[in-house]
């Protein structure tokens, strides 16, 4: 017979470092997951999902090859 097991779905952001690894983003009731230093954001199974953070933003106006292919989705 299976048993219940306690999971519990961790997203880390991937430009802010907790010590040796990256740091957790807190969840949200909409579905999000927003980081607490920068405010980078994920949905994950959402993959039209485009984050506005600076970083972001800085990555997207400084990698033209990206712009492109974002913009014939």
């Amino acid at each position: 017979m299976p048993t219940l097991t306690d999971t519990t779905l961790t997203i880390r952001c991937p430009h802010c470092m907790a010590s040796i690894d990256f740091s957790p983003m807190i969840a949200h009731k909409d579905g999000r997951f927003v980081c607490r230093d920068c405010a980078h954001t994920m949905r994950p199974g959402v993959p039209e999902y485009r984050c506005t953070c600076r970083r972001c933003l800085r990555l997207f106006r400084t990698t033209p090859d990206r712009r492109s292919d974002l913009l014939t989705q």
